[in-house]
């Protein structure tokens, strides 16, 4: 772009800023710079070099005070021989090696090399060394030699000779400190009124140099001023040409409706598309009328508010409105955009109008589509809620309502928490929370009040749900009145209760008559042992092994009854660690009967009872022993092998094996095999079926008459196994 030339009359050349102020401004701010660092050079001395000096002197005047006091301590401790003085002679000659390694260390080279800085080392060595005999004759318990020695010619010599020439160091230190501080007053007095002197001459000359500076300014500002003024003028009336070329070749292909409007929201132009929206017959009949006949009040309002805006320098958004159309009002999306010129002053506002007739259209079907499905849950038996993308509820069905005995607009967003009990209320919606975070399905019991002021148990399924484009929308769920299932679980628990009382009672009071026929037994064994005969001593011994029997039978009754109603502590450990306890366990009965067993090398990790877990094994490999074949060594195989959702873990022997008319009852209580008499309560594979189907699992047995038995249990996997099954499983798949 040309500047336009002004034709009026020609103006004056402006004044040409004076060299010779120039050249003065620019050797008085050089001197004044010098004049300033020579004033200051004292200070920086004095920062730098200072402190170093006034240290080492305080460090000289600290050792002659140590030497006092150490020389006393020493005469003290020979003198009296107490702990005291020699512990402060101790901690006092610490301190005093500390202080003079840092007075060597900060002396300069001129210092150490100083006769007298050497007779001080000499006269410091002599000492320390007549101290150190002195301390041992002490010890040696010789105070009076030591004190002679502390005392003696030599030892006030050397100590004399240390104190001069420690004092003589230090005055040479205090003077050349004096010295060197006389020095910088006097250089920093010089310095001081040469600064004065040049600053007035400064001063004077600056002074001058910016009168000149300013007059010379002052003109130039005002010609400046007249040419913008034109140039402004030509620019901004050539960016509103350029700005309608470029919108009339832009706008006449544009989907959208496109117009420039002037400040006070007039028309300056209308695009083909805009023009259809308001069913006007050519873009002319808007041009130079006003936005508000053409849009809707509300809508006319919220457009001067966010025009407001951006002429205050504020960020607007486009927003929605109404349009009107022949008579009819058409929903429109607006977004107003404020247009400048290069000079930053506003002129016009860029407006782009969508026609959001379709996608309002498609937004009810979808409303629509979605109320539909939820109509088919307002009949629906149960409680059915819904919440959407932020978490909110917004959705209660008829059943739902009529339960609480409350409205739609009581129970939404977070009114629903009003019918928890308080006890469920903070477990409900930290589950609810967690699971909406985690996009994950849930499960959840709480007590829920109904419309006749009753709590009643309620089991919660909730869910997520996407929307036709695949986005999360939000949750769905249902509630199932469990309050009957409830009262059941607590009366079955109560009967629970009741039953292990009871057997504890019976099998207490059972124990009670077969502890004192023990005692009776006993007695007679002991006391009358000369008196029974052969035969009764026999009875006696009968007596005994039946008790012993009756006992074992009462404590697996009473174990038998405990599994599967009491909280078991329940871990993930290798299954082999229970077989190797196991086997130790039976080791006097492993050895008598001579058995061979083969034990799997690798034992998958499960989560159960520990303690469990051995009895089912304990069970197992002893019966496997009791019921082998007569004059045949007992064999026995332990192992596991891979099962649907778990593993399946096996006893097997070479035993008398069993019928298959009695396989179905071999796990039934007070079950006995027929074909061999062994000792037993009948219990033990009671017990192994009742723990394994505690633990999840199955358990069975394979056997024919004379070719052994398998016995067999099954158990779930552990978590970290079935995660590590799952990515190996994934893993192969991918291959």
């Amino acid at each position: 772009m040309t500047r336009p030339i002004d034709n009026g009359s020609e103006k004056p050349a402006a004044p040409r800023f004076p060299c010779i102020y120039k050249g003065i401004a620019v050797a008085v701010a050089a001197a004044l710079l010098l004049i300033i660092g020579w004033g200051l050079y004292p200070f920086y001395t004095e920062l730098t070099s200072s402190p170093a000096d006034v240290a080492l002197e305080s460090t000289a005047a600290r050792l002659l005070r140590l030497d006092e006091i150490l020389t006393v301590s020493a005469a003290m401790s020979a003198a009296t021989g107490e702990q005291y003085w020699l512990q402060r002679y101790r901690e006092y000659k610490i301190e005093r090696e500390r202080t003079l390694y840092n007075f060597t260390k900060d002396l300069d080279e001129g210092g150490q090399t100083d006769p007298q800085y050497a007779d001080l080392k000499q006269a410091d060595k002599a000492v320390q060394r007549m101290e150190r005999k002195a301390f041992a004759l002490v010890n040696a318990g010789k105070r009076s030699a030591a004190l002679r020695l502390l005392t003696g010619e030599e030892y006030r010599r050397q100590r004399s000779v240390y104190s001069e020439r420690l004092y003589g160091i230090h005055r040479r230190l205090a003077a050349a400190l004096e010295a060197r501080r006389q020095a910088e007053t006097r250089l920093f007095h010089i310095a001081l009124v040469a600064f004065l002197a040049f600053s007035a001459i400064s001063v004077s000359a600056w002074v001058v140099a910016s009168r000149s500076a300013r007059r010379w300014k002052h003109t130039l500002v005002q010609e400046r001023k007249r040419e913008r003024k034109v140039v402004g003028k030509a620019v901004e009336n050539g960016l509103r040409s350029a700005s309608l070329h470029s919108m009339t070749s832009a706008g006449q292909t544009a989907i959208d409706g496109l117009a420039m409007v002037d400040l006070n929201l007039a028309y300056d132009y209308v695009n083909p598309a805009l023009c259809r929206l308001h069913k006007c017959q050519t873009p002319e009949e808007m041009i130079g009328r006003n936005v508000g006949e053409f849009l809707a009040q509300e809508t006319l309002a919220r457009l001067r508010e966010l025009t407001q805006k951006a002429l205050s320098g504020e960020s607007v958004e486009s927003f929605e409105g109404l349009a009107r159309a022949n008579g009819q009002l058409v929903p429109i999306e607006v977004a107003p955009s404020l247009v400048a010129s290069d000079t930053g002053a506003p002129w016009a506002f860029l407006l782009i109008i969508r026609d959001v007739t379709e996608q309002k259209r498609a937004q009810e079907e979808l409303r629509k589509s979605r109320d539909f499905y939820l109509s088919l849950f307002e009949d629906f038996p149960n409680p059915v809620w819904r919440s959407d993308r932020d978490g909110k509820f917004d959705y209660f069905n008829k059943t739902w309502l009529s339960f609480t005995g409350r409205t739609l607009p009581r129970e939404i967003e977070n009114g629903w928490t009003e019918g928890i009990h308080p006890e469920d209320l903070e477990r409900c919606v930290n589950t609810y929370s967690e699971a909406f975070h985690a996009r994950q399905p849930f499960n959840m019991e709480f007590r829920l009040l109904r419309h006749d002021g009753q709590y009643r148990w309620m089991i919660d399924c909730g869910r997520p749900f996407s929307d036709p484009d695949g986005r999360f929308a939000g949750f769905i769920g249902a509630c199932y009145d469990i309050t009957e299932r409830q009262q059941m679980e607590d009366q079955l628990g109560a009967k629970n209760r009741e039953l292990e009382s009871f057997v504890y009672t019976v099998s207490h009071d059972l124990r009670a008559p077969l502890v004192s026929m023990a005692g009776f037994a006993r007695l007679l064994s002991e006391e009358y042992a000369d008196r029974i005969e052969a035969e009764g001593q026999q009875y006696l011994r009968r007596i005994h092994a039946n008790i012993d029997s009756m006992n074992a039978l009462l404590t697996e009754l009473l174990e038998l009854s405990r599994i599967g109603r009491l909280e078991e502590h329940k871990e993930e450990f290798s299954v082999g660690e229970a077989v190797r306890k196991t086997l130790e366990d039976h080791t006097g009965m492993i050895e008598q009967s001579g058995a061979r067993i083969k034990v799997a090398e690798e034992w998958p990790v499960v989560r159960a009872s520990r303690a469990r877990l051995s009895q089912i094994f304990s069970n197992l490999i002893s019966n496997a022993i009791k019921f082998s074949r007569k004059g045949v060594i007992p064999e026995l195989e332990i192992g596991w092998e891979p099962a649907a959702a778990g593993y399946r873990f096996f006893v097997r022997d070479n035993g008398i094996g069993i019928k298959e008319s009695h396989l179905q009852g071999v796990f039934e209580i007070f079950s006995r095999l027929k074909e061999k008499e062994v000792e037993g309560t009948g219990i033990g594979l009671a017990i192994v079926k009742r723990v394994v189907e505690d633990h999840g699992g199955q358990v069975g047995v394979n056997s024919a008459p004379g070719e052994g038995s398998t016995f067999w249990f099954t158990l779930p996997a552990s978590q970290e196994q079935k995660e590590e099954e799952e990515e190996w499983a994934l893993a192969t798949s991918r291959l």
